[in-house]
């Protein structure tokens, strides 16, 4: 319970800053700019199968509203033209290409870069803002001495014979 590993979440936005920093210096050496060669850079890794990441969410399928607050920062920022035209053109390319559309991560990460947050700080971030829920729960199963175990309920198939390793397909 509460823990934060990987890129898929809440590291996203560390590895969605990564690969922009990764496209900007491509885009660099080629004389071109970033907003220019994103959608080219974003192609590139789909051809490769390689994630990009800052996109898709499992509650917001069509728009993640929260990009939109923090779209509004980040043109207040320093360079904050070329990021949102490059965060628009990446959202663009994604949508038409994989029909995803941009989640927070992709935003925060270039606006935590734009406040000079060290991109290892990103996570840590995140987790701050989970940190009074991750408090109530250890308080609650505290005081109740119960461990706290998710709701579930199997809907699979049932009756099922075991099938050992080597005969199956």
């Amino acid at each position: 319970m509460a823990s934060l590993k990987g890129p898929l979440h809440g590291g996203a936005n560390e590895q969605a800053m990564k690969m922009f920093l990764e496209a900007q210096a491509q885009a660099q050496a080629k004389g071109i700019p970033l907003e220019d060669y994103i959608e080219q850079y974003i192609k590139d890794r789909l051809a490769r199968k390689e994630l990009i990441m800052g996109f898709g969410h499992r509650v917001y399928k069509i728009h993640d509203p929260r990009t939109d607050v923090a779209k509004k920062f980040i043109a207040q920022l320093p360079n904050g033209d070329m990021w949102v035209k490059v965060l628009a053109k990446s959202e663009e390319v994604m949508k038409r290409e994989k029909n995803l559309p941009a989640n927070i991560d992709l935003y925060t990460g270039v606006l935590y870069y734009q406040l000079g947050i060290p991109i290892p700080m990103y996570t840590p971030i995140f987790a701050m803002g989970r940190i009074v829920g991750w408090t109530a729960q250890y308080i609650e199963q505290f005081l109740n001495n119960r461990l706290i175990r998710p709701d579930e309920k199997y809907v699979g198939p049932t009756g099922l014979k075991y099938v050992p390793m080597d005969q199956r397909k």
